[in-house]
């Protein structure tokens, strides 16, 4: 990162992988003044709620993504 003249890099722990987030916390646990993380977590999570309350607690943890998708339907025109 010195040699390409970066400071601080965002980590946005990928969707498809469960363990993302983990992966991410890692290295931003490792760095937290080079790495933030925007992780994410599952809407209908029961802790959710708390998760977001003490988001910013997480070492290297930025904010939460959000992804909000809209359901498709096959053949409804």
């Amino acid at each position: 990162m010195d040699d390409a003249g970066v400071d601080r890099a965002l980590i946005h722990p990928v969707l498809w992988d469960p363990d993302s987030n983990e992966l991410a916390a890692h290295s931003g646990a490792e760095l937290p003044d080079r790495f933030a993380i925007m992780g994410w977590f599952y809407l209908d999570d029961p802790n959710g709620p708390d998760l977001v309350a003490r988001w910013k607690e997480r070492p290297g943890h930025a904010r939460p993504a959000l992804l909000l998708q809209r359901a498709c339907i096959s053949g409804s025109g």
